[in-house]
């Protein structure tokens, strides 16, 4: 896993990752779509996204696990020490958005249990995608996107969470019979008494 990028805007550290997950590995998972079983998510600030855990095929579910493993790659890469990886899948597993969804600037639920949420991994399953079709994953400062990145195939991005790390899901504007398709994975580490909260939109 080499990054591409290794940056710092205000608060929030970020990596790129090219080809994060190989190829045969990409196209196992998107054979194994599911059908049926997908959560929405809308309301002023959410629209057209949908997430599951539920009846993921077995090389998407081996390939949640390797990455659920990798603790010690991610400790290396970002600095940070005792991680833990949540198998239940909280909030993660896949992701997909329709053509006009989107999803607001926010900043996510910070606690598991005892722990304290630190890192989102993101990987983009679209094997298609256009400049013009939009939902670009963004990161913001106060007033505006400081980090825009095409959900293109095979791309990641891992940042950094935090009570300042806003970020969002911009208008996706692919044709009908295409949708924006990624994983999410999150990452804690034991928690340090910091208040609970849920997702947070700006």
């Amino acid at each position: 896993m080499t990054p591409h990028e290794a940056a710092h805007y205000p608060r929030t550290k970020h990596w790129v990752i090219d080809d994060l997950i190989s190829e045969n590995a990409a196209q196992a998972i998107v054979a194994e779509w599911p059908k049926k079983g997908w959560s929405a998510r809308f309301g002023p600030k959410c629209s057209g996204k949908f997430t599951t855990t539920k009846g993921l095929g077995p090389l998407t579910t081996g390939l949640l696990t390797e990455m659920n493993n990798g603790i010690g790659v991610l400790e290396r890469l970002t600095g940070i020490d005792g991680l833990v990886a949540d198998p239940t899948l909280e909030g993660g597993g896949l992701h997909r958005t329709e053509p006009g969804g989107y999803l607001g600037v926010h900043t996510d639920f910070n606690k598991l249990g005892g722990l304290d949420r630190r890192l989102n991994l993101l990987i983009f399953l679209n094997p298609e995608w256009h400049d013009d079709w939009g939902g670009e994953f963004e990161l913001w400062d106060s007033a505006a996107p400081v980090l825009r990145v095409l959900p293109t195939w095979r791309k990641a991005v891992l940042f950094e969470t935090s009570g300042t790390s806003w970020h969002a899901c911009a208008p996706v504007h692919c044709p009908y019979g295409y949708e924006r398709r990624s994983i999410a994975l999150y990452y804690y580490t034991p928690g340090d008494g910091e208040k609970g909260h849920g997702t947070i939109y700006r």
